[in-house]
């Protein structure tokens, strides 16, 4: 009597062990989908796309080696199966790209790292050091002795419409500075690729019809 009430007991321990266990996990999934729910779904789909095709395999190998290939079900059954490892190995690399994309947040963070150029000064012109800018430097060309920034207008001011262009150029002088030359601005354009643009308006105005390479940040 005493072995069936220890073993019983042995149950309820497991039992109550496996509930909270089962908690844990559904708490910490609730809160990765708040916080990250792409990359919580992701892993959840790779969990059960590698399951799925462990399980598959298993089922082939045991459908080809262990079963009567003259039976009716015999090709419905492999074929499932491998249809089945094909789908989890592509479920499986699907959320393994999105895993490995960066987060929003790393995408902010590598957005502020610093810019390197050919020169400190250009790498202060381009990083907000020497130029103020009202709104964040998102474009960059340069050649030997000058530097092309561009910035957009996130807001209607007196001189700029929403979503306008604005670049400005910066050349080195004499004794190590640098001084701010000159400036344009582009309308902005709906579609149209901003760094085409930026190139187009730096060559025309400002480098001689040279085409300049435009950098994102």
């Amino acid at each position: 009597m005493f072995g069936i009430y220890g073993l019983a007991l042995y149950l309820v321990v497991i039992a109550i062990g496996a509930a909270i266990w089962a908690l844990l996990m559904l708490i910490a999934f609730a809160i990765g989908l708040v916080t990250h729910p792409i990359r919580t779904l992701a892993i959840v789909l790779q969990k059960i796309a590698g399951l799925a095709a462990g399980l598959a395999l298993i089922v082939a190998l045991i459908t080809w080696f262990w079963y009567d290939h003259s039976k009716p079900d015999f090709i419905p059954t492999f074929a499932g199966s491998i249809g089945v490892i094909v789908l989890g190995v592509i479920v499986y690399t699907f959320a393994q790209w999105l895993l490995d994309r960066p987060t929003r947040a790393e995408r902010r963070a590598m957005a502020a790292m610093p810019i390197a150029s050919s020169s400190p000064l250009h790498d202060a012109v381009i990083n907000g050091g020497l130029a103020r800018t009202p709104w964040p430097v998102k474009w960059w060309a340069e050649d030997e002795n000058r530097v092309w920034i561009a910035w957009q207008a996130q807001q209607e001011t007196e001189e700029y419409s929403r979503g306008d262009i604005i670049v400005e150029e910066y050349r080195d002088i004499e004794y190590g500075g640098i001084e701010r030359h000159s400036e344009s601005y582009i309308h902005h354009q709906h579609g149209a690729d901003p760094r085409r643009l930026i190139g187009e308006n730096i060559a025309l105005f400002m480098n001689d019809g040279i085409l300049p390479v435009v950098h994102s940040r």
